[in-house]
Formats: structure tokens, sequence, C-alpha cells
């Protein structure tokens, strides 16, 4: 997020960033967001949360302080505040003094669908409680609400049916069941368990202080729903279809389990069962072979099982199948080209049409992840900006960033260097003319912290950006941004020597240029750049005769490049407008779907 302005907010905004990119750069945070988009999938609704982890040591086992920053000591305030929000998150303890952290981490943690609960409300804002289900033995139930409590709680579960008939080997493999639940209304997380009803296990005021207070973003949803919250899987879209198809599909295997040669035939000849089991080339010894020719042969001795029928009601029903199936891949936007089953003599623009129209259709969704890993991205960042310590913020992003001691020993070594240098030259200056020639003064870690603890939530803005599903796409948006970066580059290279000799403002060339990139959408980085452009001075002349002969060459310069610019602007402006227009028609397509 570029929403802070200074050098401490670059510094904290890079700052975020490296430990961010850190966080998420493992197998365990790309694991839970698959595992939220396959319950989004499949019950309807994918959630994860995030937690806050530090991992503490014994003080005589810590680190020697100022290992990553000498003038930040181990055991500072944030250090006890992590050990505190730690023992109070996961124990329900209070940090002992002898404590001390020496990593910390935002994990996050995927919660199975089926270990969730909210309250009521018909948007997520509304929500004023939610709750997450946990087994836990007897050490973590000793641990959360301390060995007293624990013992007068039976276990309730294994999940092993044969432990759970052995009462003995159940007492010791047996699991509890806990609910934390975290009320929105009082900012409090009570942990209930069913099994003990004289009051909550433990009640923590507020341990992540996040500003919406939830450990998790709003859950994604496959199927959006104004009136309520209640999860809806993508099969209910299709369930109609999908139970015809099992319907037909039955029918197709009674069928072909009916479809089979099958006849009667005379006793008498006792060979014809030898006869089915001959094999090529083999000859059967028939009795009376001279009557059974008089009485028509083997044609008038066999009747076989009509089954032409069945095979007509078959080839009926397969095509049924098929219909069903192309509704369902329609009701689902699956289109024959994601699926690989395209017709071969199809055009490339038949099949870019097709993942175009795919991808407007699974739009809907993929933003809807977006999103989902955004907000994810902003619980993170809230976390390791209120949460982390010093030396775990600077270990993490791998910055140097000095403090106001190192600065200010700094600042009084460049003095009293600069008044030796001065005395050496026979001359005297006072401190407070050496300060005045010293650089400007670099930030300080102290700075970056007062900015970073202020208010996480307001000064982060974490974007996700995606690439495009299918290299189709991604071909025809380089093309695009070729076609951009083209005409800025012929704009630039005709209205260049116009600049130059003043003939045309330098100031106007960065206004259309500034335009043209926020038309396409280039980003804030290259606005940046644009906007530090400055204008050129105007080339010396040694006479006044070269400085006439360059006035009116500029002028005559100035009518044509006049045209030009004319010429170019409308033609930007006409690409920007069928630009706009294309992206109108294809999010009004969009909302038509």
């Amino acid at each position: 997020g570029r929403v802070l302005a200074g050098e401490p907010a670059a510094l904290v905004e890079q700052l975020i960033e490296r430990c961010l990119k850190f966080q998420t750069d493992n197998e365990c945070f790309m694991h839970a967001v698959k595992n939220d988009v396959l319950d989004c999938i499949l019950p309807g609704r994918g959630i994860s949360r995030v937690k806050y982890v530090p991992t503490m040591v014994p003080l005589t086992d810590a680190p020697v302080a100022g290992q990553v920053q000498p003038e930040v000591a181990a055991g500072s305030e944030y250090e006890q505040e992590a050990a505190a929000t730690q023992k109070a998150v996961q124990d329900g303890g209070t940090p002992d003094n002898d404590e001390a952290v020496v990593w910390e981490q935002a994990e996050v943690e995927h919660v199975q669908w089926d270990d969730f609960r909210h309250g009521p409300g018909k948007t997520w804002a509304e929500v004023p409680w939610e709750a997450f289900k946990h087994r836990m033995t007897r050490e973590e139930l000793c641990e959360l609400a301390g060995e007293e409590v624990a013992n007068q709680i039976p276990v309730d579960d294994t999940a092993d049916d044969a432990i759970n008939k052995d009462a003995e080997l159940k007492t010791v493999f047996g699991t509890v069941l806990v609910w934390e639940i975290w009320n929105k209304e009082d900012r409090t997380v009570l942990y209930i368990c069913p099994g003990y009803k004289q009051a909550p296990l433990k009640e923590l005021p507020d341990p992540l202080r996040l500003v919406d207070f939830f450990p998790n973003p709003r859950p994604i949803y496959a199927i959006a729903d104004s009136s309520c919250l209640v999860p809806t899987p993508l099969f209910e879209q299709y369930k109609e279809q999908a139970d015809e198809l099992d319907r037909v599909s039955n029918r197709i295997n009674m069928l072909v389990e009916a479809c089979r040669v099958r006849g009667i035939y005379d006793a008498m000849l006792k060979e014809l069962e030898q006869l089915m089991r001959a094999g090529d080339k083999q000859m059967i010894p028939v009795q009376d072979a001279t009557l059974w020719a008089e009485r028509g042969g083997l044609e008038k001795a066999i009747s076989w099982m009509p089954i032409e029928q069945i095979a007509r009601v078959l080839a009926q029903l397969y095509q049924a199948r098929e219909s069903a199936k192309q509704t369902i891949y329609e009701l689902t936007g699956i289109a024959d080209v994601r699926r690989g089953a395209t017709d071969p003599n199809e055009t490339l623009g038949a099949q870019e049409l097709k993942a175009d129209f795919g991808n407007q259709r699974n739009s809907a969704l993929r933003l809807e992840i977006e999103r989902y890993v955004r907000d994810l991205m902003r619980l993170m960042a809230e976390i390791v900006a209120d949460k982390f310590s010093p030396e775990t913020l600077l270990r993490m992003s791998q910055m140097q960033i000095p403090t106001d001691e190192q600065i200010n020993a700094q600042a009084q070594q460049m003095i009293g260097q600069a008044m030796q240098q001065a005395q050496a030259q026979g001359k005297q200056i006072t401190p407070q003319q050496a300060m005045q020639q010293l650089p400007p003064r670099p930030v300080s870690l102290e700075q970056v912290l007062a900015v970073l603890k202020d208010d996480a939530a307001r000064m982060f803005k974490i974007d996700v950006e995606t690439d495009s599903m299918v290299a189709a796409t991604i071909a025809r948006d380089m093309a695009g941004l070729q076609q951009v970066l083209g005409g800025i580059s012929q704009f630039i290279s005709s209205i260049g020597p116009a600049v130059q000799t003043g003939a045309f403002p330098a100031e106007a060339v960065k206004e259309i240029v500034m335009t043209i990139a926020r038309r396409a959408k280039l980003g804030t980085a290259v606005e940046d750049s644009l906007d530090k452009i400055k204008e050129p001075q105007p080339q010396q002349q040694d006479n006044g005769a070269a400085e006439a002969q360059a006035k009116v060459q500029a002028e005559i310069q100035k009518a044509q490049i006049s045209a030009q610019v004319t010429e170019q602007t409308a033609q930007i402006k006409a690409a920007s407008d069928a630009r706009v227009a294309e992206i109108e028609a294809k999010f009004q397509q969009q909302t038509d779907i």
C-alpha cells in the first residue's frame, strides 16, 4: 500500500512487504489457501485463521542482546507483550520473567468446514460471534484450564471404536471437545467445554487486538447470498441435472446388462453347447447330421433373443446422457476448451472466444478468492506491525535501520571531524556551523517503530494482483501493453526536439503521458517515475545570430509538431475510448450472466 508519505513510511512499507513475503513464502500458507478453495467448491465455504506464534526460551538460553541491533535490548516491552499474548492465547497463563522471545510468526491455519460456527447475521459485518472446535488431550486441557479443572472433565471421544470400548485406554488416549468462542461485542475469547458446565474454562480479553477483532477474514463463499450467510455448494446449481444424469446412467447400465447374446435350441442338438465354446477352425462332429439338414439346418434349431429394440433404446439414452452433461457444463461454465475436448478443426479465434467466456464465467469466484487472500495478508500485516518485536522485524526483513543512538553518535563524530578539518585549514567554526554541513538525518529505527505501532490497519492497504487464468488472455494483455508503450515512445520521440528548444512545454508532455499511463493502468510505480520528469533547461547560444536562427527553426518545428501532436492525441484518445468501451462491454456481459 502506498498510503503514507515521507521516508519513515517508505521504510515501513518495505519492512512490512518483506515480512509478509517471508510469511507467505512457505508451504503452510499455500496449503491453507488451497484447502480453503477446496472447501469453497465442495461445502460452499472456506475459511482460515491467522495466529500469532512467538517462540520463547528461558532467558538464560536466549541469544545475547544486540546480535541484531545493539541498541534494542532483548526483553524489551515488545518481547514482554509478545510473551504475554502467547501465554494468554495458548495456555491461559501469565508470562514468566525468565522467558524471552527469540522468534515470532504470523501463521495461517486452515479451519475444517465442520469445525466452524458463527452467530446470526445477513452480512459478515453483523456477525456477533464465531467459534472454532478443538479436540484437546488431557495435557492440553491442563495447560489451558489448570490441572484441578481438567481432572473434573471426562474424555468423550478417541476417534477409534476399539479404544472407546476400553475405559482404561479411553482415559489415556481420549480427547475433550472444547469450543473457542470469539465474542465481538465485548471483545473477549471464551473457552467452553460441554463436559464442564460450571464456568468457561478460560476467558481472555482481546488477545490479538485486531481492528475487526476476528482472527479470520470474511470466508470465501461459492455462491453469494445477500439474505443470509448459510453456505450453498456449487452442486446446488446443477443438482437436478446431476440427478437426471444418474438416472440415465443407471438405465444405461441395466440395459447394457440385458443386452446379451442369448437364445434357445432343440434339446436333441447336444453338440450346440460345445459349438459355442469352440475356437477358430475347430470342427464339431454331429450325430444325425442328415436329419438336421432335412429339418432346415442349424438356423431352424436355434431361436435368438432379439436385442435390436434394446440397442435402439441405448442409443437414445446415450444421447440423453450427453445432453445432460452438456447442460451441466453450461451451468458451471466449464467450456470444452477447458476440458481439452475442443474440435481440432476450430479456428484460433473461436477457441480464444471460448477461453475468454470461461474466464468471465469464473471471474466472480476468482475475484472472491483474490479478495480473501488479500484480507488474510492484511490480518498478517496487522499482527506483524502490532506484535512483532524490533529484533524479529529486522531479522525477518534483513534490513539495517540505525537507531537514534547510532545516528547521534555518527553525527557527533562527523561534527568533530569537520571542526578538526577547519582548524587544520586555519579556520574556526562552531559546532552549530559544523552541524549545518551534515547530510540530511537518516530515518531511525525508533521513527519506523513509531509509525509501525501507530495504526496498522489504517496504514497498510494490501492488494493481491493475479495473472489471468489462461495464456491467451495474457498474450492479448501484453499485445495491448506493447501498443501503449509504442505509442508513448513514438509521441516522446516526435515531441522531443520541440521540448528541447522550448517550443513545447515539458509539463504538457508529462501530463499527456501520465494520462495515457492512468488510462492504460500501468501502475503506481510507472506513474511515480513519470512524475519525476523534469523540464530540461534550454541550450545557451554563444551569439545572437544563432539564437535568432534557433527561434526561426523553433517556429517552423512548432507548426509541424502541433499538427503531429493533434494527430497523436486523437489516435491515443480513440484507442483509449475503444479500450474503455471494450471493458464496459465485457463488464456488462458478465453482469448479465
